[in-house]
């Protein structure tokens, strides 16, 4: 995996997955077992795909 792959894969789950709400794209982007930096939100790809359908989206738009 190079740097420009890996920097692709994190604007695509910032812009798109989190400002966009496109949980479709996270299981071709992160793999099991994610691990939650925030004790308090549990792990697992389908809790962040949860929430983020629940929210709708997680940030505002990114400046470019």
């Amino acid at each position: 995996m190079t740097r420009d792959h890996i920097q692709n894969v994190l604007v695509t789950i910032f812009k798109k997955v989190f400002d966009q709400g496109r949980t479709d794209l996270m299981p071709g982007l992160v793999s099991e077992p994610s691990i939650q930096p925030n004790p308090l939100f549990p792990n697992g790809l389908e809790a962040i795909i949860g929430y983020i359908k629940k929210a709708g989206r997680i940030v505002e738009s990114l400046a470019a």
